[in-house]
Formats: structure tokens, sequence, C-alpha cells
């Protein structure tokens, strides 16, 4: 039986709230300000007459995206507990619609999910979704290294990136073999120590990053803006990392997106064109909306759905209780 003296309302404290909605007051204005620079300053007739084969990678990357990331969770946790895989995936696409919600709701429903209806302690679950967590600091921090390294993404981009995954996997079996994990680390030791969990999910979050990837190369290549492919990759790891933010998912990720993408093409400029460039941040606005609708367009009907499925699991676990 599973420790579950931190209850619902533990997760729900007034600190908590108070954070979370501070955060989503933040968020709603980074969005507002982005979308305030899109409409004054971009040209919206090529979003309207864009590529329907355009628009379909904008949505498709949308669906591998979450569907790689349901199956991160569901490996992930199999050395702690067996869990069904299409209800992990199901329990994705609605946590991800809830963290829209001014309190992401998603990342609390899915903690309180997994203590009454699967019977997991928090302190596993924290020990599972912190082995999420590393592995994909590795893959962020081997692709951005790589890049820096290598702008260029080629095939001796991909050598770097392979060379750097694996030293980060041996390093972390060799580190998470301390006694003191297998002591005090609630199971962090077994998904980190599975050959299987800790090579599959790096290369899940690899796939999922390219994802990320081609959802930006499709929405900068729908607004015919001219960015090189590693400022493109560097752009959908901000996207990627920026939606982990805890206390607010709306406006972060596409204010960071905007600010970077503005930087990066004025990187190459002199004087008042840097200025001037940074200034006129309507394109990149626009890049980062469009980015960000390819996933809620997606999001928002798939998890609208797998949210009545979440629904109906919850009563039957209270009934059951």
């Amino acid at each position: 039986m599973a420790d579950t003296s931190i209850n619902d309302a533990h997760l729900l404290s007034p600190r908590r709230l108070i954070v979370q909605l501070v955060g989503f007051v933040i968020g709603a204005a980074l969005l507002i300000w982005c979308i305030k620079l899109a409409i004054g300053g971009g040209d919206w007739s090529k979003l309207r007459d864009a590529n329907v084969g355009l628009l379909g990678v904008l949505l498709g990357c949308t669906c591998v995206s979450l569907f790689i990331n349901g199956s991160t969770f569901w490996l992930t946790v199999q050395p702690l507990s067996r869990l069904p895989f299409w209800d992990l995936q199901r329990l994705n696409l609605a946590c991800n619609l809830l963290n829209y919600a001014p309190i992401r709701a998603g990342a609390i429903a899915r903690v309180a999910y997994h203590m009454r209806v699967d019977r997991i302690s928090f302190l596993q679950i924290a020990a599972w979704f912190g082995s999420i967590l590393y592995i994909m600091a590795i893959v962020v921090g081997a692709c951005l290294t790589a890049t820096m390294m290598r702008p260029s993404l080629d095939w001796l981009w991909a050598m770097i990136v392979t060379v750097l995954l694996i030293v980060g996997g041996v390093a972390t079996r060799v580190i998470i073999s301390h006694r003191l994990f297998a002591k005090y680390g609630q199971g962090i030791d077994r998904i980190l120590r599975s050959h299987r969990v800790l090579w599959g999910a790096m290369v899940l979050r690899l796939l999922d990053l390219s994802a990320f990837l081609g959802r930006m190369w499709a929405a900068a290549t729908i607004l015919e803006l001219d960015l090189p492919t590693h400022h493109i990759l560097i752009l959908a790891v901000v996207a990627f990392t920026a939606r982990l933010i805890p206390f607010g998912r709306v406006g972060f990720a596409e204010a960071a997106v905007t600010a970077l993408a503005a930087r990066l093409a004025a990187s190459g400029l002199q004087g008042a064109s840097i200025e001037a460039m940074l200034n006129d941040s309507g394109p990149w606005a626009q890049l980062a909306l469009v980015e960000s609708a390819g996933e809620a367009l997606i999001l928002i009907p798939s998890g609208a759905i797998a949210i009545l499925w979440l629904r109906r699991r919850w009563r039957k676990a209270r009934r059951s209780a």
C-alpha cells in the first residue's frame, strides 16, 4: 500500500495555489505581449496561404511528440510498477491539457492520480519524475553542447551527440550504483540502473526533441523566416524546456522563443541594426505563436476526450477507496 499521507489537500495548499496563480498571471501577460507584437509586426497572409503539407508536418510532429512523451512516462515507471501503456498515454493527454489551467492542474492531477489509482507513494513519484527530468537534461545538454561545437546539423554533429549521450549514460550508471541511492533513492536507482529504461528513455527524449525541431522548422517555413538549422534547434530546445516551468505553462515558452529568435537573428548584425532587429520582433512572435498553436490544435481536442476517461477512472478509484 502506498504512503498517502501527502494527500490531495496538500497538493492544493494555499501557498502552492498562490505561486501557481502568480505564475499564470505573469505567463498571461507574456502571451499578450507576444500577441501584440505578432499583430503589429507580422504578415499573417503567409499563414493563410500556407502549404497543406507544412501544416501536416506542424500537426503531425505534435502527435509524435505527445505519443513519445506518454511512452517515456510508461517506460520509466516499469521498474517501480507495471502500469498499462494506454492508461499512461491517456493520462498524459489529459494532464497536458490541464496544465493550461491557472494552477497548472495537470501536474497536480498526475501526482494525485498515481497516488490514488495506482497506489504509488509520493516519494516514488518524485523519484520517477526526477529520473525523467534527469534524462531529459542529459539529452538537451548533449544537443546544445554538440551545437556549440558543430553548428551544422550533419553526421559529425550526430556523432558528437552520440558520444556525449554514451558518456552521460555510463556516468549515470556509475553514480547510481552508490549505496546511498539504493538506501534513500525511493526507486530512482532501479529506474536509472536498468539498461532498457536508461538508454530507451534517452532515445525517446531525443525523438521528442526531434519532433519539436520538426514543428519549429514547419512554423518557420510557413512564415518564410530564413533561419539556419542550428538556430531552429536552439529555439526548439527552448520551447521544449520552457514548457516544463512549474508555475505556469501559458506564455513562458512563447515569450522565450520570441526573445531568443530576435536575438539570434540580430547576432550577425552590428551597431544600431541589432537594436532595430530586437525592437522589430513581430515575425519572431508569429513564429512562437504558430509553433505553440501547432501543439494546442492537437492537444485541446485529444486532451478533452482523455479528461472524460480520467474523470471515470478517478470516480471509480474513489468508490473503491
